[in-house]
C-alpha cells in the first residue's frame, strides 16, 4: 500500500515551485515560515546611499487552527547627480485549520510590489496572490498539498489576471527494500492571459547503506521554470500586431544525475568518498510577435543548451594528531547558442545574426587538484597546510571567436600556530600563488601574463580577564608580468607591494567601563617591473591610516560606546626613482556613537554612527553624517 501511494504521488504531482518575474510571488504552504515571532530593521547610511530593511513575522498556533504573517520590506535610494530610489516589498498571510493529524486546510494571500524610478525593461511590477490549500498525510513519511487560487499580476501597467493551480509533494525517509527515499515535487501554473508562468520542479535522493560503513547516494532531479514579461514593442512590432507591449517567454529546463559512494569505518583512520554527476540545461527565449519587417537582431528567438559531467574523488586520513585530505576533481562543459529562422526573413539577415549567435559557442575543461592537512605536533604547536592547483582549458569552436585560453593557477598556504600559555598565542602564516594565462591566437596573444602572489603575515593574540589585543603584521607582494609587453606598449608588467599594520585591543578598565581601540596603517607602492633583472621603477605611492578609539560604559543591558575616527589617505607620484610628490590626500575625521541593547534574549538594539569632517586636497571642506541602525526584537 506505501508503494502504491508513492507511485500515485510521483505521477500526479511532478513537482514546480513559481516565481512571477522580479517578485518573489511563489506559494509556500509550510507554517515553520511563520514560525519566529520578531521584528526587525537595519537602516544603514553611507555616504550618498541610503538603505532600509525591515521585517516583521507572527502567529498565532492553537491546537485547532494557525495563523502566520510574514512581511519584508527593502528600500534604497543613492543621492548622486540624480536620485534613485528602488523599493521592493513582499507580504503573505497564511491561515490554516486542522480536521486532523493527517488532513488540514487553509488560504494564502501574498503580495508583492517592486518599482525602481531608473529607466529600466521593467521598472515597475506588482503581484496579489490569493489561494486556498489542502494538506493530506496518507502516511507519515508522505505529505500531499493541492491549491488553486486567483492571482492578479502588473507590469509595465499591464494588468493580468487569471487561475494559479498546482499541487506541492514531500517524501521523507521513506523505505524501500534496501533504500531510504527523499523527494519533493512541485507543480504550479500561473494562467495570467495573455502571460502564462510555470514551473515544474523533482528531486529525489536514494540512500542506501551497502554495508554498515559504506553508503551510496543516488541524487537526480529535474526543474522547468517559464517566466513571460512585457517589454516596449517597436514600432514595426505595434503597427502590424497592433500591441503595446510585446511579450518574451524565458523558459530553462535543468537535469542532474548523481551518484556518490562513501566509505567511512571508525575503526580505520582512513575513508574515501568518489562520485560523478551528468547535467544538462536548455534555455529557449521566444518573443511573442516577430515580423521579418523588423531586421532588429534582439527579437530573434534564442536557444542555449549546456552539457556537462563531473567526476571527484577525496582520499583522508585522520589521526588523533594528524588529519589530511586529498581531492580531484574535473569538470568539461560544453555550450551552444543558437537561432531560430523567422518566417519571410531574408536568409542574408539570418545567416549574419545565426554567425553572431555561434561565436559564443565554447568548452571548457578543468580539473583541480587540492591537498589540506592539520598537524598537531605537540601541545602548543599546530601547522596547517594546503595546496591548490587548476587548469582551465577554454575552447571556442568559431574562427571568429579568439578567447580560447589555458590557465593554471597554483595557490599552496601554510599557517604555524603556538601556544606559549594560555593567556598568549603566537601565529606565523605564509601564502604564495602563481597564475598564468595564455591565449592561443596572436589576436590576443598580448594579454598573456603570469601573476605572482606572495604574503607573509605575523602576530599574536593575548586575551585575559582585563585586556584582549590582536596584532598582525602582514608584506604582500604583487608582480603581474606580461609575456610580450615589449611588442604591445599599452601593457606593462608592473608590482604592487604593500605593508600593513593592524591592531585590535579591548581593555577592561572598571567594572562598568571599558576601552576599545581599532586601527591599521598601509603603505603600498605601484610601479614598472622587470621580473628578469627583477627591479622596478615606481610610479605611485599609497599612505593610509586609521584609527578609532572609543570608551564604553555598561549599564544593565545597555553598553554606551563614543570616541572618534579618524582617516588619511595620501597619494603621492614618483617624479624620479628616489623623488616622489604629494598628488591627493583625503582626510577625515569626527566624533563616533556605538550603542549596544540586549534585553533578556528578546530585544537587540545596535547604533554605530559617526560625523566626519572631510578635508581633501581640493580644498573644499565639507561635512557627512554616517549611521547604522540594526533592531531585532523576539516576540514572545
Amino acid at each position: 500500500m506505501k508503494k502504491l501511494i508513492l507511485i500515485i504521488a510521483i505521477l500526479l504531482f511532478g513537482g514546480h515551485e513559481t516565481y512571477a518575474q522580479f517578485l518573489r510571488d511563489s506559494l509556500n504552504f509550510v507554517v515553520n515560515n511563520y514560525s519566529q515571532k520578531r521584528l526587525y530593521s537595519t537602516f544603514d547610511k553611507q555616504l550618498n546611499t541610503y538603505t532600509l530593511n525591515t521585517g516583521f513575522v507572527y502567529n498565532i498556533d492553537k491546537e485547532k487552527y494557525f495563523i502566520g504573517v510574514n512581511e519584508n520590506f527593502n528600500s534604497s535610494i543613492v543621492k548622486s547627480t540624480t536620485k534613485s530610489v528602488k523599493d521592493d516589498q513582499q507580504i503573505s498571510l497564511l491561515g490554516e485549520y486542522r480536521f486532523s493529524p493527517g488532513f488540514k486546510s487553509g488560504v494564502l494571500i501574498s503580495s508583492n510590489l517592486f518599482s525602481d524610478d531608473r529607466k529600466l525593461d521593467i521598472n515597475e511590477a506588482s503581484s496579489f496572490l490569493s489561494s486556498v490549500y489542502t494538506k493530506i498525510e496518507p502516511i507519515n513519511q508522505l505529505k500531499l498539498i493541492p491549491f488553486i487560487g486567483y492571482s492578479n499580476n502588473k507590469q509595465i501597467s499591464e494588468v493580468d489576471n487569471g487561475l494559479i493551480y498546482g499541487a506541492e509533494a514531500l517524501l521523507d525517509n521513506f523505505s524501500s527494500d534496501d533504500f531510504q527515499i527523499y523527494s519533493s515535487l512541485n507543480f504550479r501554473n500561473e494562467d495570467i492571459f495573455p502571460r502564462r508562468n510555470l514551473l515544474r520542479n523533482i528531486k529525489i535522493t536514494a540512500l542506501n547503506v551497502i554495508e554498515n560503513n559504506f553508503v551510496n547516494i543516488i541524487n537526480g532531479g529535474y526543474s522547468e521554470l517559464r517566466k513571460d514579461f512585457y517589454f516596449e514593442a517597436d514600432s514595426i512590432t505595434s503597427a502590424t500586431f497592433d500591441v503595446k507591449s510585446n511579450i518574451q517567454s524565458r523558459t530553462e529546463k535543468n537535469y542532474l544525475i548523481e551518484d556518490i559512494f562513501e566509505f567511512k569505518d571508525p575503526s580505520s583512520n582512513f575513508g574515501f568518498e568518489f562520485g560523478g554527476s551528468v547535467g544538462w540545461r536548455d534555455i529557449a527565449r521566444r518573443n511573442r510577435y516577430l515580423s521579418a519587417e523588423n531586421v532588429n537582431t534582439t527579437l530573434f528567438n534564442t536557444n542555449i543548451n549546456e552539457f556537462r559531467i563531473d567526476l571527484n574523488a577525496s582520499l583522508m586520513y585522520v589521526s588523533d594528531n594528524f588529519r589530511s585530505r586529498i581531492k580531484i576533481g574535473l569538470n568539461e562543459r560544453e555550450e551552444k547558442h543558437s537561432i531560430e529562422n523567422i518566417p519571410d526573413l531574408s536568409e542574408l539577415i539570418y545567416n549574419e545574426r545565426d554567425e553572431l549567435e555561434n561565436r559564443k559557442n565554447n568548452r571548457s575543461q578543468i580539473v583541480n587538484l587540492i591537498y589540506t592537512g592539520d598537524w598537531d605536533f605537540t601541545n602548543a604547536d599546530k601547522i596547517s597546510f594546503s595546496v591548490f592547483h587548476r587548469k582551465l582549458v577554454y575552447d571556442t569552436p568559431s574562427e571568429e571567436n579568439n578567447d580560447d585560453r589555458d590557465e593554471l593557477l597554483s595557490i599552496f598556504r601554510t599557517a604555524y600556530q603556538h601556544r606559549f600559555s594560555s593567556l598568549f598565542t603566537y601565529f606565523l602564516n605564509f601564502e604564495g600563488s602563481i597564475n598564468h594565462i595564455v591565449y592561443i591566437f596572436s589576436e590576443r596573444s598580448s594579454n598573456n601574463n603570469i601573476r605572482r602572489i606572495i604574503k607573509l603575515a605575523s602576530g599574536g593574540y593575548y586575551n585575559s580577564d582585563h585586556l584582549d589585543n590582536k596584532l598582525e603584521a602582514e608584506v604582500s607582494a604583487n608582480y603581474t608580468v606580461y609575456d610580450f609587453e615589449d611588442l604591445q606598449p599599452n601593457f606593462q608588467s608592473y608590482s604592487f607591494r604593500q605593508f600593513a599594520l593592524k591592531d585590535s585591543t579591548s581593555l577592561v578598565l572598571s567594572k562598568r567601563i571599558t576601552a576599545d581601540i581599532t586601527g591599521y596603517a598601509k603603505l603600498s607602492e605601484q610601479g614598472d617591473f622587470n621580473w628578469s633583472e627583477f627591479s622596478g621603477k615606481p610610479q605611485r605611492y599609497l599612505e593610509e591610516y586609521y584609527l578609532e578609539p572609543k570608551i564604553f560604559v555598561h549599564k544593565g543591558a545597555l553598553k554606551f560606546g563614543t570616541g572618534f575616527r579618524y582617516f588619511n589617505l595620501t597619494t603621492y607620484n614618483f617624479e624620479n626613482i628616489n623623488d616622489r610628490k604629494k598628488a591627493s590626500e583625503y582626510n577625515s575625521v569626527g566624533p563616533i556613537v556605538d550603542i549596544i541593547m540586549r534585553v533578556a534574549g528578546r530585544l537587540n538594539l545596535k547604533i554605530y554612527g559617526w560625523y566626519e569632517f572631510i578635508r581633501p586636497e581640493d580644498g573644499k571642506n565639507r561635512e557627512n553624517v554616517n549611521l547604522n541602525v540594526r533592531l531585532y526584537w523576539n516576540i514572545l
